[in-house]
C-alpha cells in the first residue's frame, strides 16, 4: 500500500472524527451544465463521454468542497505522532472516494449545435449527507478499495490531459499541413519546383504525425470510457446493487481487456454474492494483470478459505506476505486457516504476529480465545476473550464465546449473563437464544428455556424447532 494513501486514511479518519453533527439534515442538490467544444477527431460518443467526465469531475470538486467545509476544522494542518501534517491536498482523494459512492445523473443532453461540434450537456448528484459521510468513513478502513479509487482519479485525469494535449497537437499538425498546402501551391504557380517537392514532403510528414496522434486519442477516449464503466460499477457496488455493478464493470472489461481493478471488482462482487468460484476465477485474473496485488491474492484465499480448501489458501496468504510483510489481513486469515486446520499451534502463532504488528486488532484476541477452547483450557480462552472486550466491548464473536466457555466450565450464570449481552447487541441472533434455552435447562429453569427456544424457533433455529416439536410445544 502507498504511504501517501495510508497517511490519507488516517487523517481522513481525523477529519470524520470531527464532522458537525447538524450536518446531517437533509440532501443537498448538485446540478450543473457543461458546454463541450469537441475536435474534428471526436464522435458523438467520444464527445459524451469527455463532456461527461468533465462534468463529473466538476461536480465531484464542488462536493468535496462542500464537505470539507462542514468540517469542524479551523486548521490547514493536524498534528499526527508529534508531526505537522499539511491537509489542502487532500481534497482530491475526498473527491476520488465521493466517486465511487454518488451518482451522475445527466438530465439534458443539446445536441442542436453539433455541426458546430458543440455538445451541451446538464447533469445532477445528489448528495444525502448523512449517508455519504457514513459512507466514506466505511470506505477509509478499506484499504484497497481507497487505492482502486485513487488509482481510477488518476488514470482519469491522465487521460483527460493527455487527451488535451493530443487536441493541441493535431490542431497544430492541421495548421501546419495547411501551410505547406499553401506553399505547395504557390511555388508551384512560380514554377518552384523544390520549394514544391519540400512542402509537399513536409505536408505528407505532418500527416503521417496526425495519423499516429488520431490512433493515440482514439486510444484514450477507450481509456476514458472505460474509467467511466469502472466508476459506475464501482457505485453500484458500494450501494449493493450487485447485478448493475457487475455488468458495469464487466463493460470496462470489454472496452479495456488489461483493467486489473474491474477484474478486481468482479471478484468482490462474486464473492459478496457466495459465488467463490466465480470470484477465484477473477481475482486470478486481476494477479494475472497485476502480479504484486497483496489484496487480490489474500481475496483469493478467502474464498478459498470458505471452500474449506485451507492449504491453497494458505499457500497464496504466504505469497501475499512475501510482497508486502506487514499486510496483516494476511497474518490474521493465516492464523484462521490454520485453526481450522486444527493445527493450533501456527494459529496462534500468527494470532500473536497480528497482535505485535496491532495491539488492537481484537479479531486476533478472539481467534486465540477461540483456539485455547477448542483445546479445553479455557481458562486461557477466557483471558482472550476478555482482552478483545476490553478493547472493543460491544464485540458480540466474544460475548457469545465467553457464553460457550462458561457453560462448559458449568458457570452457567456468567454463561446467561454473557448470552444477554450477545442478544442485546444482536437481538436477531436466533442461535444464541437457543444456546441461553439450553443453559437454563441445565439450571433447571424449564419454563424460561422454552421461551428462549420458542424465540430461537420464530427466528429460524432448525435445533430449536426440532426441540419444540418433539415437545408438542407450539411456537
Amino acid at each position: 500500500m502507498d504511504s501517501k494513501i495510508l497517511l490519507f486514511v488516517n487523517i481522513l479518519l481525523i477529519l470524520i472524527s470531527g464532522i458537525k453533527t447538524e450536518l446531517y439534515s437533509s440532501e443537498k442538490k448538485f446540478t450543473r451544465s457543461l458546454t463541450f467544444q469537441a475536435s474534428e477527431n471526436d464522435s458523438k460518443n467520444s464527445a459524451r463521454t469527455q463532456a461527461t467526465v468533465q462534468l463529473r469531475t466538476t461536480l465531484l470538486r464542488e462536493i468535496g468542497e462542500f464537505l470539507i467545509s462542514d468540517i469542524n476544522f479551523d486548521r490547514s494542518s493536524i498534528i499526527k505522532d508529534g508531526e505537522e501534517i499539511y491537509t489542502e491536498n487532500y481534497s482530491n482523494r475526498i473527491e476520488a472516494l465521493t466517486a465511487g459512492i454518488v451518482e451522475l445523473k445527466i438530465l439534458n443532453e443539446d445536441w442542436s449545435k453539433w455541426s458546430n461540434l458543440l455538445l451541451t450537456i446538464e447533469a445532477e448528484m445528489i448528495v444525502d449527507t448523512d449517508d455519504v459521510l457514513k459512507k466514506i468513513n466505511e470506505l477509509v478502513q478499506d484499504r484497497q478499495k481507497i487505492k482502486e479509487l485513487e488509482e481510477s482519479r488518476l488514470r482519469t485525469k491522465a487521460a483527460e490531459e493527455e487527451s488535451n494535449k493530443l487536441k493541441n497537437e493535431m490542431s497544430e499538425l492541421r495548421r501546419q499541413m495547411a501551410e505547406q498546402t499553401i506553399i505547395h501551391e504557390q511555388a508551384l504557380a512560380q514554377q518552384q519546383l523544390k520549394a514544391a517537392n519540400d512542402a509537399e514532403k513536409l505536408k505528407k510528414e505532418f500527416e503521417h504525425q496526425l495519423h499516429t496522434k488520431e490512433k493515440d486519442y482514439d486510444k484514450n477516449i477507450i481509456s476514458l470510457n472505460a474509467e467511466e464503466y469502472y466508476t459506475q460499477g464501482f457505485q453500484a457496488q458500494t450501494q449493493k446493487k450487485y447485478k448493475q455493478s457487475l455488468e458495469s464493470y464487466q463493460q470496462a472489461i470489454n472496452i479495456n481487456p488489461n483493467h486489473a481493478d474491474a477484474y478486481f471488482g468482479l471478484g468482490y462482487v462474486h464473492y459478496e454474492l457466495g459465488n467463490y468460484d466465480k470470484a477465484i476465477e477473477f481475482y486470478k485474473k486481476t494477479i494475472s494483470i497485476d502480479p504484486v496485488n497483496v489484496e487480490a491474492l489474500s481475496n483469493l484465499a478467502t474464498c478459498y478459505l470458505n471452500l474449506k480448501n485451507y492449504r491453497q489458501g494458505i499457500n497464496y496468504l504466504k505469497k501475499a506476505i512475501s510482497i508486502d510483510p506487514n499486510f496483516i489481513e494476511a497474518f490474521f486469515n493465516l492464523s484462521i486457516a490454520y485453526r481450522e486446520l486444527k493445527e493450533y499451534k501456527q494459529a496462534v502463532e500468527y494470532s500473536k504476529k497480528v497482535i505485535n504488528m496491532d495491539p488492537f486488532f481484537v479479531e486476533a484476541y478472539l481467534n486465540i480465545g477461540v483456539v485455547y477452547k477448542n483445546l479445553k483450557q479455557y481458562k486461557k480462552a477466557v483471558v482472550y476473550c476478555n482482552e478483545a472486550i476490553r478493547i472493543e466491548p460491544f464485540y458480540v464473536g466474544a460475548h457469545f464465546n465467553l457464553g460457550d466457555i462458561y457453560t462448559n466450565l458449568k458457570k452457567y450464570d456468567l454463561a446467561i449473563e454473557s448470552y444477554k449481552k450477545v442478544i442485546s447487541l444482536a437481538p436477531e441472533n436466533a442461535y444464541t437464544y437457543y444456546k441461553l434455552g439450553n443453559v437454563y435447562l441445565k439450571k433447571r429453569k424449564k419454563e424460561i428455556a422454552i421461551v428462549c427456544f420458542k424465540k430461537a424457533a420464530q427466528l429460524g433455529n432448525k435445533n430449536a424447532q426440532d426441540y419444540l416439536i418433539n415437545k408438542k410445544i407450539k411456537w
